[in-house]
């Protein structure tokens, strides 16, 4: 059996091997071939001795496939136009080889295929060469290789120096540097990480923030995070009782239950249509914002974070599901709500303030296509999480990877008193297949006390340096905010090399820290 090759997920061999006529084997896949080093020089000047270096750069490198063929001259094109056909691509794809075990390639076709025929033997054979060029010049493991602080081994290890230092040790095997994924899984309050190599530094946080000063915190006052997290927040809740965006829209009539669904524990409106004669459906739960630890109640500086699932099956699905936060007199403040009315597939996401008498006041609405599409539904079965910050009057909405700032004057002073999640079925349309909570948390910022600062890390938080993609991931949600200015993605050099890893001198439990990256291969 010859080697297979396999481009952007498709085996080259397997349809080759629907072509009758013929036979097809691949005979040779030499090893890539970097053909030149570039050396950049400053000029000389006045120097009269050679020339300093300034940089060095890989050029592209190539990957020849020699192939053989016996058959028909009509299975000879056959088979080199097919050839030519699946590796017809606008950009570099992945590139694997049956014989190469766990490594690929980012390759693009640079010359097409053209055999040259041997008329002299019966049957008639055919060599060619299938030529790729491999822009970033090294070969991948599809496999990481990993290091944590819990698991030590052969691509090195992590110790601690200090309560809030760590050395990470790490072995790279491959033969061209790479870029590796840190993750930090916090199991107390942290205020800062900083990641420090041979030539490279990446600072999250504040380095400075103390614990032990008069000063504020956060406070995670209702967390029902987990898949079965609503477990215990649908205990504590209050039904049917809530308060809607608008006043015209508060009869709640609607059995609110929980369900299992994907393993997680779901929130959801129990009845798929609307009463008869076309009348909404709606239930609410509501849960009073409690106490800090200081004993004081309501806010005016906010963190609330969910999971919600929002897919239709059917273009005549309707309803919505709503996020709300009302005042100590029980007048509504500020909220989202993700609302279907019509037909279509097409879903608002509409951010709302509140103006001094209670009623709504839009800030900032948004489109998307309720399908399963992660370039058009953020709310998606795999998907789902959203947030919204308050100080005071400014609030922060969040959409697809950015934050929108609003400035809302009339909620100025007015503290939050309670949050509702609303289910609604509209008119007699039946309701979206997927419409449910799963997560849901409240935090409370700016908590003054005496003893602890609010740290941007809390206990449970995990936050994803992914240096192969330049991304900050805290808690799921990409975000640069706490970047210190100054910082660069690294990367490991081949051979053993040392991160020095560290964070605020104040954490009373050491976080989980690991290292894992893809071998590169030249």
């Amino acid at each position: 059996m010859g080697i297979e090759l396999t481009y952007d997920g498709i085996n080259i061999n397997d349809e080759i091997d629907k072509i009758p006529g013929g036979r097809f084997y691949i005979n040779d896949v030499p090893p890539v071939n970097n053909s030149t080093i570039s050396n950049t020089y400053l000029d000389q000047g006045i120097n009269r001795y050679g020339q300093q270096l300034l940089y060095s750069n890989y050029n592209i490198a190539t990957l020849s496939v020699s192939f053989k063929m016996t058959g028909t001259i009509d299975y000879f094109y056959q088979v080199s136009n097919t050839i030519n056909s699946l590796l017809s691509t606008r950009n570099a794809k992945k590139l694997t080889f049956s014989h190469f075990s766990n490594i690929s390639w980012e390759a693009i076709q640079n010359s097409k295929v053209s055999p040259i025929i041997d008329y002299s033997t019966s049957p008639f054979t055919a060599s060619g060469t299938i030529s790729f060029e491999i822009p970033k010049i090294y070969g991948e493991r599809d496999d990481y290789s990993e290091v944590t602080t819990e698991q030590n081994g052969k691509f090195g290890e992590i110790v601690q120096i200090s309560p809030n230092h760590f050395k990470a040790t790490l072995n790279n095997y491959g033969s061209a540097e790479t870029n590796p994924i840190v993750t930090i899984t916090h199991h107390s309050e942290n205020g800062y990480i900083g990641l420090v190599g041979a030539d490279s530094i990446v600072e999250i946080g504040n380095k400075g923030e103390q614990d032990v000063t008069p000063d504020q915190k956060s406070e995670r006052l209702l967390d029902f995070r987990g898949n079965d997290g609503f477990k215990a927040g649908f205990e504590k809740a209050t039904f049917n009782q809530g308060t809607n965006v608008s006043m015209n829209e508060s009869n709640f009539n609607g059995n609110i239950g929980i369900q299992n669904w994907n393993g997680r524990q779901s929130i959801t409106i129990d009845r798929s249509t609307t009463a008869f004669g076309g009348s909404d459906l709606r239930g609410s739960l509501t849960w009073d914002i409690p106490a800090d630890t200081e004993g004081n109640k309501g806010s005016l500086h906010d963190y609330i974070w969910w999971r919600q699932i929002y897919v239709l099956g059917l273009m005549s699905q309707a309803g919505g599901l709503k996020v709300v936060v009302t005042d100590e007199n029980d007048k509504f403040l500020y909220g989202v709500e993700t609302l279907k009315l019509g037909d279509g597939m097409s879903v608002n996401y509409n951010c709302f303030g509140s103006y001094a008498d209670g009623s709504y006041k839009l800030l900032k609405s948004f489109k998307f296509e309720a399908n399963e599409s992660d370039y058009h539904n953020p709310f998606n079965s795999s998907r789902g999480w959203s947030d919204i910050v308050r100080e005071d009057e400014n609030l922060s909405f969040y959409w697809f990877g950015s934050r929108y700032e609003r400035v809302c004057p009339e909620i100025k002073g007015r503290k939050s008193a309670k949050v509702h999640l609303i289910i609604e079925a509209r008119g007699n349309r039946p309701r979206a297949t997927l419409m449910f909570f799963q997560e849901f948390l409240y935090q409370k910022n700016k908590v003054e006390f005496m003893r602890d600062i609010p740290n941007r890390f809390g206990t449970g938080s995990q936050v994803i340096i992914d240096n192969e993609k330049g991304k900050i991931v805290i808690s799921n949600i990409e975000d640069f905010s706490p970047l210190v200015p100054g910082s660069e993605f690294f990367s490991i050099p081949t051979g053993t090399s040392e991160i020095h890893f560290f964070t605020s001198d104040w954490v009373t439990s050491p976080p989980t820290i690991s290292f894992k990256w893809k071998e590169r291969i030249i």
